[in-house]
């Protein structure tokens, strides 16, 4: 999915980069201006939600999109 929402992004003319775990997602935005955050809820680690809360106490201004195919009301 990672790869697909890449492709079509870039396409589209956006520069993108994917990570599979919010660790490696964190350092990214520590070392690249990033203008908005895609995350999916269930990743290994972190899960998507909680690299949302960190990335709204560290950098406030960068809005994040959180979407999942495991969607159930708790998380909504």
């Amino acid at each position: 999915m990672c790869e697909l929402l890449e492709t079509d992004l870039k396409l589209r003319g956006y520069d993108a980069i994917w990570f599979t775990s919010a660790t490696d997602a964190l350092a990214a935005l520590r070392d690249n201006e990033v203008d908005v955050v895609l995350t999916d809820v269930r990743m290994p680690g972190t899960s998507g939600l909680q690299l949302c809360q960190q990335i709204s106490t560290t950098y406030p201004s960068i809005p994040v999109i959180v979407m999942t195919a495991f969607g159930s009301m708790e998380t909504a």
